[in-house]
C-alpha cells in the first residue's frame, strides 16, 4: 500500500485535488507569504493540505497513474485503491487513528466522521522548494531539540571555564564578522522573497524597479525613509492557536513526557523558557474551532492536561 501513498504524495504536487475512491478527496490550499510581526519572522507562500470526505466521486486520476506505473489494467487499479481505502478506515475504527506519511493523520470521532490533521511542515508548492521562514530577531523564546543531561552538563562546564582577555577580544571580532555576514545574507533572502512575491506573475514590477524609484525620490529631494517604511510595512499577523501541555517542566520531566508522546506518535516541540524550564507544544492551527476539536480528541489519549494559547 506504500506505493499508493507515494503516488498520492507526488500527484498532490501537480494537482489541486486528488480523490481516493471510497475514502474522500485531498485538497491543496494556497497560502500567501506573510510577515509574523510578533515573532519577526518572514514566511514564504505555501500549499497546505485539507481533506473532504464528501468528495468520493472517482475522477480516475489516481487509478490511471497506478495503471501506468504498475502496468496493470484500470479495473485492477481500482481494486487496489478500494482495498487501500478499506484498510485506512479499518485502522481508524480499530486504533483510533491512521498516519499517512507525508500527508497527515486521520483521527476517529464520536460522530463517526474522521478528522484529518495535515503534517504542519509539509508544503506542496514546488515553486517554494528550499525556502524556509526567516527569523529577523532572536530575542523571543527559542525552540530547541530534546534536551539531554549530557548536553546541559557540557554547557554548564563550558560556562564555568575562565576565558582569557585575548580570547574574548578574538571572539568579539569573530562574532562581529559573523553578524555582518549574517545580516547581508538575511537581506539577500528578504529581497529574493519580495522579488518572487512582486514578480510579473502578479502584474507587479520587480523589487529592482522599486529601488530605482527610491533613488529617483532621493534625487528629487524627497525623503526615501518614507518609501522604505511603506515598502517594508509588515503585514497583519496571522492568528495561531497552539495546543500546549499545561504548565512548565524541568529537563527531566521533559525527557519523560516527550518519550511518552513519541510512543503515541504525537508530534511535539520543546520551547525553552528562563530558569531552565520548558513548555511542550503539540501543534498549531489558524482555525480556533479545529484547534478546540483536536485538543478534545487528543485529551482522551494522554494523561496531561492540554491548553490552547492564541498568538
Amino acid at each position: 500500500m506504500n506505493k499508493l501513498l507515494d503516488i498520492s504524495h507526488k500527484l498532490l504536487y501537480k494537482h489541486d485535488c486528488l480523490i481516493v475512491p471510497g475514502l474522500g478527496g485531498f485538497i491543496t490550499q494556497q497560502k500567501p507569504a506573510y510577515w509574523d510581526i510578533d515573532r519577526w519572522e518572514l514566511h514564504p507562500s505555501r500549499k497546505t493540505l485539507a481533506f473532504n470526505a464528501l468528495l468520493n466521486q472517482n475522477d480516475g486520476l489516481l487509478a490511471k497513474e497506478l495503471e501506468l506505473q504498475n502496468s496493470i489494467s484500470y479495473d485492477e487499479a481500482l481494486v487496489e485503491i478500494q482495498s487501500w481505502s478499506n484498510a485506512i478506515k479499518h485502522q481508524i475504527s480499530t486504533q483510533g487513528h491512521c498516519h499517512l506519511q507525508g500527508l497527515g493523520t486521520f483521527y476517529s470521532t464520536e460522530e463517526d466522521s474522521p478528522v484529518f490533521v495535515p503534517e504542519p511542515a509539509q508544503n506542496f508548492d514546488s515553486n517554494q522548494y528550499g525556502l524556509y521562514k526567516i527569523s529577523l530577531r532572536s530575542s523571543f523564546a527559542k525552540t530547541s531539540s530534546k534536551p539531554t543531561k549530557r548536553r546541559m552538563a557540557h554547557q554548564e562546564s563550558v560556562s564555568k571555564k575562565a576565558i582569557a582577555p585575548k580570547d574574548i577580544k578574538s571572539r568579539n571580532v569573530n562574532l562581529n564578522l559573523i553578524n555582518v555576514l549574517g545580516s547581508v545574507f538575511i537581506l539577500a533572502m528578504v529581497f529574493s522573497v519580495l522579488n518572487m512575491e512582486l514578480g510579473p506573475n502578479k502584474d507587479l514590477p520587480y523589487l529592482s524597479q522599486y529601488l530605482d524609484s527610491s533613488f529617483e525620490h532621493s534625487a528629487s529631494g524627497e525623503q526615501d525613509g518614507i518609501f522604505w517604511q511603506e515598502l517594508l510595512q509588515p503585514k497583519a499577523a496571522v492568528s495561531t492557536h497552539s495546543i500546549l501541555l499545561n504548565g512548565t517542566f524541568s529537563s527531566t520531566q521533559v525527557e519523560k513526557i516527550v518519550s511518552e508522546l513519541d510512543q503515541l506518535y504525537i508530534q511535539n516541540e520543546i520551547i525553552e523558557l528562563e530558569n531552565k524550564q520548558y513548555q511542550i507544544s503539540v501543534i498549531s492551527f489558524t482555525d480556533k474551532q479545529l484547534a478546540n476539536r483536536y485538543r478534545d480528541l487528543l485529551q482522551k489519549r494522554i494523561p496531561y492536561k492540554l491548553t490552547i494559547t492564541a498568538k
